[in-house]
């Protein structure tokens, strides 16, 4: 029953964000906000860098993008060096979306961990730690061709 209120928590974290910044009139799907996240800290990535790390198909990613990109909140164009590479970087638009997505996360772990002690956060951030070094693993071995 762990991972039930994993998912739980999970799920509303997801809710959560996008409720808030629907109601600033702001329409960001979570996909769309988990790539501006990515973005903002690795700067310039390829389409394919972002695809890997969310382990989805660069089919759903690139739908993402084109939202992101008609929203203006980021820049696709090729690489110079490799033209069917796509780089990617954030607007002033996107940093500034940014900004926000972050107080609500902010907010989010206020909410979620009130109640705890730091000793326990630290215990919480060690046990999560550990279970996605293990979900990593159980994945990548899943995809190595036999």
């Amino acid at each position: 029953m762990v991972m039930h209120g994993l998912s739980v928590i999970v799920r509303f974290h997801r809710v959560f964000c996008e409720r808030q910044l629907e109601r600033e009139g702001i329409d960001l799907g979570y996909p769309e906000q988990s790539v501006l996240l990515m973005l903002s800290v690795y700067d310039r990535i390829n389409q394919d860098g972002i695809a890997q790390h969310f382990m989805i198909d660069k089919g759903s990613i690139t739908k993402t993008l084109v939202k992101l990109e008609a929203k203006a909140l980021i820049l696709r164009w090729e690489n110079p060096e490799n033209k069917r590479e796509k780089l990617l970087a954030l607007t002033d638009a996107g940093r500034n979306i940014i900004e926000r997505i972050n107080q609500i996360l902010v907010e989010w772990d206020q909410a979620v961990f009130a109640g705890l002690n730091a000793e326990e956060l630290i215990q919480v951030e060690k046990l999560t730690e550990t279970m996605t070094r293990n979900a990593i693993h159980i994945l990548r071995k899943e995809s190595l061709p036999e």
